[in-house]
Order: structure tokens, then sequence, then C-alpha cells
């Protein structure tokens, strides 16, 4: 079987879940471990507790790939019996890897799956995330317009939704003093877009293939609006009443118990959803004029809003599913790895039900 080390895992992930469209609060990558060690198997998980180290021990797996990162807060002491969990973990050698709101940004893999169970139509993003494209404008001579282009594409520069290789040039007359002289140089200013964790590679490409020792460019940041944030809002099929609405949801989502503000006796067709916290955005989903906001983990208070039916089906309960989708998505992408990649089977739920 071919040796893969934990730096290579965490390319395949990362480019399909770029780190820069995880939320400023959050603390996600590798965390624990070496970018070198070899990937002996892969657990996947929830959230990482001291079961689930031993269950990754138990079944031969060095690289755990968690949602929720076991490191959120700085650390000042690290004693062992407020963090066995880190000792542990260093002393077997097990890395720890976290991808949590880049997968909830970006292409919306957290809420998708609900979204789906409850058959919902015309999907958008509940929150869309700012300031994920950038453009770059530089002037190249003439005759390396070409490639320059193509170079600024191959880096991932112009893609625009389902469009690739997207620019737009002018021509132009540069002009520069050297030795008391003022020179004059036909040149093309190119202009692309590109997506904000690309800067670096687009900018090293641009100074490795233009011919100018000193080269001239801008870069901005852009507002356009695009398919990446977190949240989905969709609608049913047809409207249904509340009180069944409550029913249908236990049943798609296999729900024990549910909490919900007050029955409003009204028809439901447009439902906003955040699979975890979703307390702040409740404000949003109603400035939208959903009729349900699905979430979890709303406080007493949050319950007595008018105007929208808020509904918690619990914070374990709408983000459980996502070990599976990580699993689906490993096994794709190390099809000859398969047997070496594992679900947990702790049930690392914190709240229990009476």
């Amino acid at each position: 079987m071919k040796l893969i080390k934990i730096k290579k895992i965490i390319q395949i992930i990362e480019k399909e879940f770029p780190l820069c469209y995880s939320e400023d609060f959050d603390n996600v990558g590798l965390l624990i471990g070496s970018y070198e060690n070899i990937v002996n198997g892969i657990l996947i998980t929830l959230d990482i507790t001291n079961k689930v180290i031993e269950e990754s021990i138990y079944k031969n797996c060095n690289l755990i790939i968690t949602f929720h990162p076991i490191l959120f807060k700085k650390i000042n002491k690290i004693i062992y019996e407020n963090n066995k969990i880190i000792f542990d973990c260093i002393k077997n050698d097990i890395s720890i890897y976290c991808i949590h709101t880049n997968l909830e940004n970006y292409k919306n893999l957290t809420n998708k799956f609900i979204f789906n169970k409850l058959k919902l139509i015309n999907k958008k993003i509940l929150i869309p995330k700012k300031k994920i494209f950038k453009k770059m404008v530089t002037y190249v001579p003439n005759d390396y317009l070409e490639k320059i282009r193509y170079k600024l594409f191959e880096a991932g520069a112009g893609k625009i939704g389902n469009y690739k290789e997207c620019s737009f040039t002018f021509k132009g007359i540069y002009s520069f003093k050297k030795k008391y002289k003022l020179n004059f140089k036909k040149e093309t200013c190119i202009n692309v877009i590109f997506y904000s964790h690309l800067e670096e590679k687009i900018k090293k490409t641009l100074l490795k293939y233009h011919p100018y020792t000193e080269v001239s460019y801008e870069i901005f940041n852009l507002e356009n609006n695009v398919n990446i944030g977190n949240g989905l809002i969709g609608y049913l099929e047809k409207p249904i009443k509340d009180i069944i609405f409550l029913d249908f949801l236990k049943k798609k989502l296999s729900l024990k118990i549910i909490r919900h503000s007050k029955i409003l006796n009204k028809k439901i067709i447009k439902i906003s959803l955040l699979c975890g916290s979703g307390k702040f955005a409740i404000n949003i989903a109603k400035k939208k004029k959903s009729d349900v906001f699905i979430s979890s983990d709303f406080k007493y208070h949050d319950f007595f809003i008018k105007d929208i039916l808020i509904i918690d089906i619990g914070h374990y309960e709408s983000e459980n599913y996502i070990k599976k989708n990580l699993f689906i998505f490993l096994n794709k992408k190390l099809n000859f790895y398969k047997k070496k990649i594992h679900i947990s089977e702790i049930n690392t739920n914190p709240i229990f039900y009476f």
C-alpha cells in the first residue's frame, strides 16, 4: 500500500475546503502533530474526547480529523490533569486536524444534508461570506501578454462561477525615466479576478514570469456575492401548517425531541437552516422573512421572539452526519486508502435526555 504523509492528506482537504474560508474566531488546520508523519490510519470524529483517543489507538489511526477544534482558547499552562488529551496525543504520536467553519462556509456541506433531507428547493446562502474575491491589475509588455495571462489562469486566476480564464485587457503607453531620459513603451493592462486564498500563488506567478525586475501591480478586495457562506434558505414544495411541520421535521431527521417557540398557527413555506449554534442568526432569518429558523443552542429568552417559528434540534443532532460526509469525501480522494479510513463509533454528545 502507498504510504502518505499527513501533509498530503491536508493538501487534499484544503484544496477542497481552503482554510481562508473559516471564520476569524475559529482554529482550523493541523492543531497537534507533524506534517511529515506517515499516516497509518484516519479516524473521523465530531469532537475529541478521551474515548475517541482510545478508539484511535485501538484502530491504529494516528491522524484524527475532527469537526470541532480541540484547541479553541489560548493555553498558558499544559498540566496533565487539565490537558490529558493533548498529552495522550503527543505520547502516542497522534495528529489532530480540524476542519470546521471552512467546511461550513465553503460549499455549505454542513447544512446541505438537512436541506436535502427536507426536500427543500430554491437554495440560497443565509449568511453570504464577504471579501471572497480579489482583483489584480498589472501591466505587461505586449509581446508577453499571452504568456503571463496564461500563467495567471494556470495559477487559478480568472475563475468566476462556471466561467474560466476570464480577464479584461486594454493597451496603453508606459513611461519611465532612466539616466535622465524619458522612455515610452507599449504595454497591456491585465485585470483578473481570483479567490482570496490564491493571492500569494497569483503574486508569485506574476513575479516569476514577468520580464521586469520591478513589477507594477495592484490588488483590490471585491464585494461580489458568491455561493459561499453559512446557513441555507429554501422552500418547501408546498406550504404546510406549523404544527404539522414539527412532526415532519422530527420524522425526517429521526429526532427524539425538539425545542421550539410558540406555535403561530400559520403555514410554513420558507425555511432558514443553520447547523450548530445559530442564536446569532435569528434576526437574519427573520429579516429574510423566513417562516421557520432551524438551528440549535438557543437560550430561554430567544424563544420569546415573534413572527418566526424557532426550532432547536440540538447541536450534536444537527452536525453528527458530517462524519459520514467527510468519510465519503476522503474515500473518493484516497481510493487506495479505503480500509484505513474510519468513522468514530463514539457518541460524543455531552447532552443526555431523560
